[in-house]
């Protein structure tokens, strides 16, 4: 067999394949090449220097991480806290 068709069916067949991983990855790869951040870490490399934007761009991806997850946690216990007391949302004004 072919070592590029090992390698293919050994990422679609494998474990990376089957969770989803490689098809979530592609995805925002794929969207994220055009993206505006894409675009100004760009320009901000040849300004400024490749490893101090790439430091700025990782750091700014880390914090927009931790408030994605914040956020997703908050809204998923005040969506457990509705279902636990149904009134709440009569008392708003529903």
């Amino acid at each position: 067999m072919l070592p590029h068709l090992v390698l293919q069916d050994t990422l679609l067949n494998g474990p990376l394949g089957k969770s989803g991983f490689l098809a979530a990855f592609s995805l925002i790869f794929v969207s994220e090449i055009g993206d505006k951040t894409f675009f100004i870490a760009a320009l901000l490399a040849m300004k400024l220097g490749k490893w101090l934007s790439f430091a700025g761009s990782l750091a700014s991806l880390g914090i927009m991480t931790i408030i994605s997850v914040a956020i997703g946690v908050v809204i998923g216990k005040v969506r457990v806290w509705l279902a636990v007391n149904p009134g709440i949302p009569l008392l708003a004004g529903q």
